[in-house]
């Protein structure tokens, strides 16, 4: 796939206009942060990771400036894997909580939700690679009748981010447990460094200004960035056309019949 094309997938997938991909892309090759080379038949093929940086710019910066600003934060993410039913209960004691009830029948679910594409990283990765690793999984040969598998991995997936205070989750709809990624800036010295005091609620909200913004997207754009990968772009005009071709072929065969009359 080039250049071009992972921009029109990436604005198919996020249902966002090309526009702002492309101001969005221009800012990372800028930058280093995405593959180049020549133009035409020369353009290079891009990778998931060039796809997972350009959903991640277009998804979790709250103006088109900050594309390399949001990437470079979300590539010092750290992971954080849920927290499972007797970590949660311990902590709801130690807070003198009640358990919440039903929590535990949440617990299988949770214990389930790490994707094989997440589970094959290194416990340092950090957001940006998770992603490349579901786009990379997402891209794989489609064979027939494995539509719905590939819906029932990705569909139910969600995926948000958090700017300006650098934070993001990868779950499943309906369930507790999510893979979290928070900021930690690195530091040469880590034992030297001090443990700041804990401040008060009322000192830690004072530090808070500006637009706080929390957006998300399904799995379903993860998919479609997959296909894009498998096809070499996307070959439709909008989000709503990519999805109806996916759905059911009774459904295919009507719109087919519909176009042909």
């Amino acid at each position: 796939m080039t250049p071009g094309q992972l921009v029109k997938a990436v604005s198919i997938a996020l249902d966002v206009p090309e526009e702002t991909v492309v101001q969005h892309d221009r800012n990372l090759v800028v930058a280093g942060l995405r593959t180049k080379g020549g133009r035409g038949r020369s353009a290079p093929m891009v990778t998931p990771l060039d796809a997972a940086r350009l959903l991640t710019a277009t998804l979790a910066s709250i103006r088109t400036k900050d594309s390399v600003a949001s990437v470079n934060a979300f590539e010092q993410t750290v992971f954080e894997p849920p927290t499972t039913l007797g970590e949660r209960i311990a902590e709801y004691r130690a807070r003198g909580v009640t358990v919440p009830q039903g929590d535990e029948h949440q617990a299988d679910d949770e214990e389930k939700f790490f994707d094989l594409a997440i589970m094959s990283l290194p416990k340092s990765h950090n957001f940006i690679e998770a992603l490349a690793a579901l786009i990379t999984h997402a891209s794989g040969p489609l064979h027939a009748g494995e539509l719905d598998q590939l819906k029932k991995r990705f569909a139910a997936v969600i995926i948000n981010c958090e700017m300006p205070y650098v934070s993001a989750s990868i779950g499943r709809i309906g369930t507790a447990g999510s893979a979290r990624y928070r900021f930690h800036e690195p530091t040469s010295k880590p034992q030297a460094q001090k443990r700041e005091p804990k401040l008060e609620k009322h000192d830690l909200y004072f530090k808070f200004y500006g637009i706080q913004q929390r957006r998300s997207v399904y799995g379903s754009a993860i998919m479609l960035l997959g296909r894009a990968f498998r096809e070499g772009g996307l070959s439709f005009g909008t989000t709503r056309e990519a999805m109806l071709d996916w759905s059911s072929p009774v459904a295919k065969s009507k719109r087919t019949l519909k176009k042909a009359s």
